[in-house]
């Protein structure tokens, strides 16, 4: 198994890991998938490019690093949906997020700060809007997660050129219960589409 295939498999892990974490607890309205608009909609701008992105197959530069250990890839070939997920994942508009947020806004900037006291999976997230068609220029946000046997933070970071994403970045570290802590890092750049 090449180490682009562990590194996979262990990020494959951490994400599945997140998204348990993430919807444990979480609902507190009459249906897990009930969607409240009240801060941005981070998951429908990331939806309609996962549907631009499959019909597009543009070519992906990606580098992902684990402990220091590298592996490049370039491919057309790309699962779109698991790609994002970890940005679906920062969507706020959850039924348990209604009130959890701090929000700081003008006509091109909105950042959301986790409230002191709430302990969610989103700690902060960060969306520059382009100052004519409003759509997302940058979103960044921190994402952290804990318990007894595990802890996790992500830095995510996504560019984006008129309406497109060009390139994005997933940045941090997990650790198990007596276990170092293992650094992680996953840039992508997307050809043109």
């Amino acid at each position: 198994m090449g180490i682009f295939s562990v590194l996979r498999a262990t990020l494959l892990l951490l994400v599945s890991f997140l998204l348990v974490l993430a919807n444990t607890g979480c609902d507190s309205g009459s249906g897990k998938n009930e969607k409240l608009d009240k801060y941005y909609d981070l998951q429908g701008f990331i939806q309609k490019q996962v549907t631009l992105l499959k019909a597009a197959k543009p070519t992906v530069n990606k580098q992902v690093s684990l402990n220091g250990e590298q592996e490049k890839l370039v491919s057309r070939e790309v699962n779109w949906e698991k790609e994002l997920e970890l940005f679906m994942q920062a969507d706020l508009n959850k039924p348990a997020y209604a009130q959890s947020y701090a929000v700081k806004k003008d006509s091109l900037h909105i950042a959301y700060t986790l409230i002191s006291g709430e302990n969610l999976l989103v700690k902060k997230l960060i969306i520059r809007l382009d100052s004519i068609s409003k759509s997302p220029v940058l979103i960044e946000g921190e994402l952290e997660s804990s318990n007894k046997l595990y802890q996790s933070y992500k830095k995510i970071r996504m560019i984006c050129s008129q309406g497109k994403i060009t390139s994005y970045s997933i940045e941090g570290y997990q650790k198990l219960a007596l276990m170092d802590a293992q650094p992680f890092s996953v840039q992508v750049k997307i050809g043109h589409y």
